[in-house]
């Protein structure tokens, strides 16, 4: 039975479809219909071009193309409803903010993407009127959150279900939390090069120990000067903050005698090796280890807020380290101080699925058809 209504159904839709497609004039197919709305291509234009420009790829096949294209059009029309819906429900969007943000947003583009707000509508293939209805389905999406924020509850007995099923994330391990920044070196086989930048990095420890400069300045100094377009790519990466638990520092006395160790379980070290051998690959491992056997040893012998001594090399350059906080014994985060943390993870995680079944039951209410969906339903 439910067969023979869909297809009475779809016969009812085709009939009307065929009579707007005799009037769709220069507007185009009509590829869907909304509450006896119908979409015109001309209205999701934008909106696929945008699609496309920004998900798929020079590899994307036509199909792959089809499906983004698909998506855009089933996202303009389920804002188009959305809005309809919040408008019944008293929600309704700030015209005069939508505009303010519309100006913002394009004064933005004209002083940050090269070419201005002219040219981001041309990389896009939009017209100038994308953006507005582009920030109209942003503010449609907050409008939805606050719909549902008095709605969705949160129980007590929800957040500490959360709570006690991922503990570990509210664990705090003894341990030492330390700040490094890195001087990239892109030969290490250059005897030249590392020099330099081992006594670039002994100037900033002098400069930071006599008050001269921060280590966050030399950071910001260190990345000024070997940008990633002349082959630094490593410093961001690697410059930070890092935790290293009690438990895994091994004790190290005699930072000579441990040095020496590491290297006794290497054989044939060979610092001129060519990158991408085994050979290369094994100094590299050694460096390694060497660099982290001189952390553990840093971290047993600094006071919170010092900057080693000295520089450490490493398999990407030379290192200058600060230990920042030092917790003796492990513990855990109360449920207290975490609480608003957990029930904001779990009030939005329950929005989500409310806005998934929401569409849902929008589509029912305003009898969406997707053109592009009849042949295969």
């Amino acid at each position: 039975m439910k067969r023979t209504k869909k297809g009475i159904c779809l016969l009812l839709v085709f009939s009307a479809i065929l009579t707007m497609l005799s009037a769709c004039g220069g507007k185009g197919e009509i590829i869907a219909v909304y509450n006896n709305i119908p979409v015109y291509e001309e209205d999701v234009e934008d909106i696929i071009n945008y699609y496309i420009a920004t998900n798929a790829t020079v590899n994307s096949t036509d199909e792959e193309k089809s499906e983004i294209a698909k998506q855009a059009v089933r996202t303009y029309v389920n804002y188009k409803v959305l809005e309809l819906d919040l408008k019944d429900k008293g929600y309704t969007v700030d015209e005069k903010k939508l505009k303010e943000t519309l100006e913002e947003t394009i004064d933005y583009l004209d002083e940050n993407f090269e070419g201005g707000y002219k040219d981001w509508c041309t990389m896009y293939f939009v017209s100038k009127n994308f953006l507005k209805e582009e920030l109209r389905r942003y503010e449609l999406a907050d409008l939805f959150n606050e719909y549902a924020s008095d709605i969705v509850e949160v129980t007590e007995e929800e957040i500490l279900d959360y709570y006690n099923a991922n503990g570990m994330e509210y664990a705090d391990p003894a341990g030492y939390t330390w700040t490094a920044v890195l001087r990239e070196v892109l030969d290490l086989g250059d005897e030249a090069e590392c020099e330099t930048a081992k006594a670039e990095m002994e100037n900033y420890i002098r400069q930071i120990n006599g008050g001269y400069m921060t280590l966050d300045q030399a950071k910001a100094d260190i990345l000024s000067k070997y940008t990633e377009e002349d082959g630094y790519t490593q410093t961001s990466l690697y410059s930070g903050e890092n935790f290293t638990q009690m438990t895994d520092v091994k004790d190290i006395p005699d930072l000579s005698a441990a040095l020496e160790e590491v290297k006794q379980g290497y054989e044939d070290l060979d610092p001129d090796a060519e990158p991408g051998t085994d050979a290369y690959k094994t100094y590299m491992s050694y460096l390694g280890d060497c660099f982290q056997t001189e952390v553990y040893y840093a971290l047993q012998n600094m006071e919170v807020g010092e900057v080693y001594e000295k520089p450490l090399l490493s398999f990407a350059g030379y290192f200058i380290i600060r230990l920042d906080k030092v917790r003796e014994t492990s513990g855990f985060t109360s449920l207290e101080e975490v609480r608003d943390e957990i029930e904001a993870e779990l009030r939005n995680e329950k929005i989500s699925d409310m806005f998934t079944d929401y569409l849902a039951e929008l589509n029912d209410k305003y009898e969406i058809q997707f053109l592009f969906d009849l042949s295969s339903t």
